[in-house]
């Protein structure tokens, strides 16, 4: 029923006459397999089961109240992984498993929030655009290549955006369907309302998408819909489908990415369980985590040594209502302006029901997203796939410690918000766990997402592949990461990458081609399939591992940069011993701006609670040498480094910057380095590419040895038929702490095919109007973005000329935009 409502109801957004041309780079499809293609093809399918910010304590088998028999049974007959990582946030941990690729490489340094400040220096480099690059390769592509069906459901939080009268517009060119999924459906965007609604944030609204539509937000959603069974519905019928279309079998790639239990806490009222209200209510956040860590111990999942940790200091105490901090609490729910959506709140005890019904709808929606999965391994089972399917179930990071229920967001002020208790959990509610809670579904590891603490990136993993080599119910405790997944899926398809696998995280490495594309790079995670069979204990002995996410820098109260902030950690493993560094800055978790490194072994220390740098130094040294190393290879910018202005004195300071022709024929371009000091370029001033090529360059600028406390300025400047198209900003590769001095940002100009973007306009005031053949346009500085209205199809296109400069998205139905532009006066 809810897939014909879809096809009848929902009107799919009208295609424009969009520039393809990024898409077009190669009409025949290269194999990279070592399989022998057979008309009836046996390879096993492949099931990505992703859930969405679950904790490492959350599902039944590791310790949590949740039932989750789905992945209980898949235990049974496969491996589970208690030393698995991922990344600290949803989109960057999803682009590293689907590509295997460092997240500074693929293009996901840090995610698009960050990026809308234009004097953030990370604004334009290729490791951090907030979407794959060009450069990395999705398993996708190469599975589709390889004659598997590719489907994909759920979240995908990795295309191109930005954001017009506070709506995400997605720019064409890294949908799903833009990376070898044949068949798509979901919401393109970080988070969505799990009934499909916009109805409590009138100004900003979900994406939801099918293949190459938009399905629009403002159609109304069947009174039934849900997200985990809507993406449920999907995945199977895709499948059907791809097996209904087939004469002979063909296996399949899923990707099942729902976005359960992602805030906000939303779920059926029929659902939600009593049981869980009162257990939650009895026991609160000290109980829960004290009965988790017994049964973690219980398991293997803590070592028996490790004594109980204190709760956070920040935290009140669950069974003292007189415990002064619960006041800070109680004011968050009975103070304007936001006591209006929690309704009647009055005690410590009517707080304390309502945080125990946000944990009871949180643990529903676990239990809702596995009893899905059960659905699909059903189906599976039903249709003769079950045995045939590699199962990889995991979470895509730790669990969320952010109360964004609680944050001072313009959304929860709007027309239909209710957090009632009545309401809580139903449509026009707006909950999230917080911080209190997540220290038990954490099961008491140190740090949330969004850290490079254990409990922001060790994360729950099951494989099973019933007809494969797995020693059913067996476990693992060797570290694996989410860059170990795209190797084992190619392992498991016999599919090979067309530039290498297992190769150490570097710029230098990213040699290769494919389908005419330049600069392609290689995976740097390693298939674990022979942990999974056994014939091998560890797939990353005597390997660092290095992590890093978001290079903020230390500030002060009143936002002024005071030092590093960093969000950084090392892993090695050696003689059965897993050692980690890690440096977390004065964000959440943190010690303090310019924190020193801390040195744990995980095997003995689970909890990082014992900081082993001074009795260890050597060790500290050894690892810290390596972290420098690989902070080096993959180029990590701190934010802070363009501000700065005290270079060491005699040294090199290199930069790293990609040019890249986006046009349809050879382009020349000419390259120069202006420097007060001595400035050096790796390539020839002038580079000739083919179209869609791209090219790595590297500025060299000396530091002369008496320059201690000197100021100046250094540009690398990109010139395309005399005239300025751009200047890099100054990529950071050496172990300098800081840059030689602030980059001059050029205007860019570009040819739309359409018509010429005046780039005289580009320079006046955003208030002024632009030209384009055919087309009104108004300038917003803000978002430095575009309206363009075309009369003769009434239709709006969105042009960000600073980012997407050689992309066209249209965006139809948009009333309140066309209104807005017309009101400000084309």
């Amino acid at each position: 029923m809810l897939n014909k409502y879809f096809r009848k109801k929902m009107k799919p957004q009208k295609e424009a006459s969009i520039n393809r041309r990024h898409l077009l780079l190669a009409t025949i499809p290269l194999l990279y397999s070592s399989f022998s293609m057979a008309a009836n093809d046996t390879r096993p399918n492949i099931v990505l089961l992703v859930a969405d910010d679950v904790g490492y304590a959350d599902f039944a088998s590791f310790g949590g109240e949740a039932k989750t028999p789905a992945m209980d049974s898949l235990a049974s007959v496969g491996k589970t992984f208690t030393n698995f990582h991922a990344l600290p946030t949803c989109s960057p941990s999803r682009s590293v498993f689907l590509t295997g690729i460092d997240n500074h490489i693929n293009g996901l340094g840090t995610m698009e929030p960050q990026l809308l400040n234009p004097q953030n220096v990370q604004v334009g480099v290729p490791g951090y655009k907030a979407y794959v690059n060009e450069q990395s390769i999705m398993v996708s592509k190469l599975l589709k290549d390889s004659n598997y069906d590719t489907y994909m459901v759920g979240k995908w939080h990795l295309g191109e955006s930005t954001l017009i009268d506070h709506q995400p517009v997605f720019l064409r060119g890294t949908w799903p369907i833009d990376q070898g999924f044949e068949k798509s459906y979901g919401v393109l965007n970080g988070g969505a309302e799990h009934y499909g609604s916009c109805e409590r944030t009138e100004g900003f609204c979900s994406r939801f998408f099918e293949n190459d539509k938009i399905i629009s937000p403002t159609e109304e959603f069947p009174p039934d819909y849900f997200s985990a069974t809507a993406h449920t519905d999907k995945a199977i019928e895709y499948i059907d489908e791809g097996k209904s279309a087939n004469t002979e079998r063909k296996p399949f790639f899923l990707y099942y990415a729902d976005t359960m239990p992602h805030e906000p806490n939303q779920l059926p009222p029929e659902l939600i369980k009593q049981e869980y209200i009162d257990l939650y209510y009895q026991q609160g956040w000290d109980g829960i985590r004290a009965e988790r860590f017994q049964k973690m111990q219980a398991s293997g999942l803590i070592p028996s040594t490790q004594d109980f940790p204190a709760r956070r200091a920040d935290f009140p105490e669950w069974a003292n209502d007189s415990d002064p901090k619960w006041d800070t609490l109680m004011k968050k729910v009975t103070e304007p302006p936001y006591n209006v959506t929690w309704g009647n709140i009055q005690t410590v005890d009517d707080l304390k029901k309502v945080l125990a019904k946000k944990m009871a709808i949180y643990t529903g929606m676990i239990e809702l997203f596995d009893s899905e999965v059960a659905r699909m391994v059903t189906h599976l089972k039903n249709i003769g796939e079950y045995e045939n399917t590699v199962f990889i179930y995991f979470s895509d990071n730790g669990g969320d410690g952010v109360e964004w229920d609680w944050l001072e967001r313009d959304m929860l002020l709007h027309k239909g918000t209710d957090n009632s208790f009545e309401n809580m959990g139903d449509r026009g509610s707006f909950t999230s766990n917080g911080p209190q809670w997540v220290q038990a579904v954490n099961g008491s590891l140190y740090g949330s997402k969004g850290t490079v603490a254990e409990g922001g990136i060790r994360a729950p993993m099951v494989i099973a592949y019933p007809a494969g080599n797995i020693e059913a119910g067996s476990k693992s405790d060797s570290i694996a990461t989410v860059a170990d997944l795209a190797a084992t899926i190619l392992d498991y398809a016999s599919v090979q990458h067309p530039v290498g696998v297992g190769v150490k995280p570097d710029w230098d490495n990213c040699t290769g081609t494919y389908e005419g594309k330049t600069n392609i790079c290689p995976m740097n995670g390693k298939s674990i399939r022979k942990v999974l069979d056994g014939s091998e204990q560890s797939a990353h002995a005597n390997e660092p591992i290095g992590y890093e996410l978001f290079g903020n820098p230390a500030r002060d109260q009143n936002r002024k940069i005071i030092g590093e902030s960093p969000n950084k950690a090392l892993f090695y493993e050696e003689e059965g011993q897993l050692w980690k560094i890690l440096r977390l800055g004065n964000g959440g978790w943190g010690l303090g701006a310019n924190e020193p490194w801390r040195l744990y072994n995980l095997t003995e220390d689970v909890l990082e609670s014992n900081d082993l740098g001074e009795q260890n130094p050597e060790k500290l040294t050894q690892l810290m040498g390596m972290y420098n190393e690989y902070e080096q290879n993959v180029g990590i910018v701190p934010q802070n480094a363009k501000k700065e202005t005290n270079v060491s004195p005699g040294t090199d300071v290199r930069y790293l910057f990609q040019v890249t022709n986006r046009g349809d024929n050879a382009e020349t371009y000419n390259l120069s380095c202006q420097s007060d000091w001595v400035c050096t370029l790796s390539s020839a001033v002038s580079v000739t590419l083919a179209a869609g090529e791209s090219a790595n360059v590297e500025a060299t600028v000396s530091v002369p040895s008496d320059a201690l406390g000197q100021t100046r300025t250094s540009q690398v400047i990109m010139a395309r038929e005399n005239q300025p198209q751009m200047s890099t900003n100054q990529i950071l590769v050496t172990q300098v702490a800081e840059t030689v001095g602030d980059v001059t940002e050029y205007d860019r100009v570009m040819n739309w095919g359409e018509g010429k973007v005046d780039p005289a306009l580009l320079a006046t005031n955003g208030k002024k109007l632009m030209q384009i053949e055919g087309y009104k346009a108004r300038y917003y500085p803000e978002t430095k973005t575009y309206l363009g209205y075309k009369p003769s199809d009434n239709n709006i296109y969105i042009y960000n000329l600073e980012r997407y400069g050689d992309k066209i998205t249209l965006v139809d139905s948009l009333p309140n935009l066309l209104t807005k532009a017309t009101q400000d006066g084309f």
